[in-house]
């Protein structure tokens, strides 16, 4: 009997490191179908992209971003109980929603994107590039339900596909629509006299690639959804209950659930539009295009080498974030700490070898996958090689405070690191560091949030011979 059960548990941790390395494995393809991007729509075009994205970022926070957790959460509850006719019904509430929110917010980007980038941002040529998300919107939304759905019946097999099916769709598509979209942007600018339609045109093309991607992981996902019903009308046959909830009841448990999953992490999606916005406004009206490419030039360059190696030390350093959430349930905080120390040591002997070699050969690599490079390019990427070792660990200290459902924690370390990297922000702009007061600032966002979460961990593990019990961590 014991040895079934070492079997099955063992059966479990594979399958939990199977589908974390198919996770990392989509957004790593994604990172390198960006790499080719970056050299095709050069550095304005992946600033249009950029500023494009985050405020696409902006916009799910209100419309739709926080229904995949919702719906995982509501419907994972319910089928501990076998109430599986009511799990049914929140997935159809939860589209239902996704619908409505991504409409109404895909509307909204559409018909105010030409306002807000002629008429507030001062870059005209942007706006087109951010109306191709309004489509992007809808998908990924509806994508997030479906996952949602899958993974609170038990199984996050088809996420994992799906996430990969998209990396290599959009990534592939992205390709052949930017250079589509470039050229046919570079008759449009020869026309007008706007040489900056150019590039804008070709950030859409590359937006309208994440579309096709999505768009195909929705369709995948419906496949597969349509396979799962006959399992699925096995587990409607078990719930004798017949217990159906009001859907008034769900509409309000499900506003609840966004606003508890959007809240603790708005400031932690939104930090980079300010660095963005607050750079952006720092250049005079003439001088705004350099400031889109120097954007596109530390976002479509030295954050995407940044992230291949934050995405690559993740992977490798597998965690042990499920089996200390079990731990603290039972408060046996020995055992908490000794993982915890444990997956910090695993993380650290990866990312500081990377740091310091990335460090030493940042020209090399900047030139080995760019065209052309500039020497503050270089330099970004110098000073920006001390993320690869503080966002592995600040991102893991979030994994262990969310498997815990410490919202509160995550919500003032992310409050309080906004506000110090924006008071950062405004003043290296007043400075000689201007050009470098993007990296920087991202810097010090995540210097102050893996500072306070180590506070909360040293504090309530109880690194130190104090109380007895864990305040934090008590069920």
């Amino acid at each position: 009997m014991t040895e079934v059960k070492v079997r099955k548990t063992e059966g479990k941790r594979k399958r939990r490191g199977s589908i974390w390395d198919m996770g990392m494995s989509a957004s790593l393809i994604l990172l390198l179908f960006r790499l080719p991007l970056a050299n095709m729509i050069g550095n304005e075009g992946n600033g249009y992209l950029a500023i494009s994205w985050e405020l696409y970022i902006l916009v799910s926070m209100f419309f739709g971003y926080g229904l995949y957790l919702v719906t995982k959460d509501m419907v994972g509850r319910r089928v501990k109980k076998g109430l599986y006719h009511n799990s049914v019904r929140v997935f159809t509430l939860s589209l239902l929603m996704g619908i409505i929110f991504s409409a109404v917010g895909g509307v909204g980007i559409y018909f105010g994107a030409d306002f807000l980038f002629e008429q507030i941002l001062l870059i005209k040529a942007g706006a087109v590039s951010f109306k191709v998300f309004s489509i992007f919107l809808l998908f990924s939304v509806l994508c997030g339900c479906v996952r949602g759905y899958f993974e609170g019946m038990g199984t996050s097999v088809p996420t994992c596909y799906s996430k990969i099916a998209e990396a290599l769709v959009a990534g592939g598509t992205a390709l052949l629509l930017g250079a589509y979209f470039e050229n046919y942007g570079g008759k449009i600018a020869d026309l007008l006299f706007i040489p900056s339609y150019r590039a804008g045109f070709g950030a859409a093309g590359v937006g309208l690639g994440f579309v096709c991607g999505a768009f195909l992981s929705l369709l995948f996902l419906g496949i597969i959804h349509k396979l799962y019903q006959i399992p699925f009308q096995e587990y409607l046959k078990k719930d004798e209950t017949r217990v159906f909830e009001q859907y008034t009841g769900l509409v309000k448990e499900m506003f609840k659930g966004l606003f508890i999953a959007v809240t603790p992490i708005f400031f932690f999606k939104t930090y980079r539009l300010v660095n963005i916005i607050l750079y952006l406004i720092s250049f005079p009206l003439e001088e705004r295009i350099n400031g889109v490419k120097n954007i596109g030039s530390y976002y479509g360059r030295v954050l995407l080498i940044l992230f291949l190696g934050i995405t690559l030390i993740l992977g490798f350093s597998n965690h042990n974030v499920s089996r200390m959430r079990k731990a603290y349930a039972v408060q046996k905080l020995k055992i908490v700490r000794r993982y915890y120390i444990e997956d910090i040591k695993k993380i650290t002997v990866f990312s500081v070898p990377a740091a310091v070699i990335l460090g030493l050969t940042a020209e090399f690599v900047m030139k080995f996958f760019f065209d052309t490079v500039q020497k503050y390019e270089v330099r970004m990427l110098q000073a920006g090689c001390i993320c690869i070792i503080l966002i592995p660990l600040a991102t893991y200290g979030f994994y262990l405070l969310s498997a815990c459902n410490k919202n509160a924690q995550i919500l003032v370390v992310f409050t309080f690191a906004f506000m110090v990297q924006t008071v950062g922000m405004i003043i290296l702009l007043k400075t000689a560091f201007s050009a470098y007061s993007i990296i920087l600032a991202e810097i010090i966002f995540w210097t102050v949030t893996l500072l306070l979460q180590s506070l909360y961990f040293i504090k309530d593990l109880e690194f130190y011979n104090g109380r007895k019990t864990s305040v934090m961590y008590k069920s």
